[in-house]
């Protein structure tokens, strides 16, 4: 693994990371893809130690798109930061089922 140090929203690898989470909580609502905790979107993230600990992965998408279309960022993030939060949250469950240590600390029901 890799980690982006200067990353905006309008490099390729940002950009398609987000629309990756995209594809993977939309899948996830429609039954495409399923796992043991449910619908991707309706689970929350915690202990990251950020203003964004509670909030459901779809609250934390609608954050990025927020992001991603020039909005605000919260106030402890950068958008490298929230590029490195889709890719964990898109990397959380392998091949939709086995659940890495990153989903099992910081993912919850």
């Amino acid at each position: 693994a890799y980690e982006i140090v200067d990353c905006d929203w309008s490099s390729d690898v940002c950009s398609s990371d987000l629309l990756a989470l995209r594809l993977n909580v939309g899948f996830s609502a429609a039954g495409v893809t399923q796992g043991a905790g449910g619908p991707l979107g309706s689970l929350k993230l915690t202990g990251t130690g950020t203003s964004l600990d509670g909030l459901t992965v779809d609250q934390v998408l609608a954050v990025c798109e927020t992001a991603l279309g020039g909005g605000a960022l919260p106030v402890d993030y950068t958008i490298a930061n929230l590029n490195a939060l889709a890719t964990n949250l898109n990397e959380a469950f392998d091949n939709g089922t086995v659940v890495t240590l990153w989903a099992s600390l910081h993912l919850t029901r």
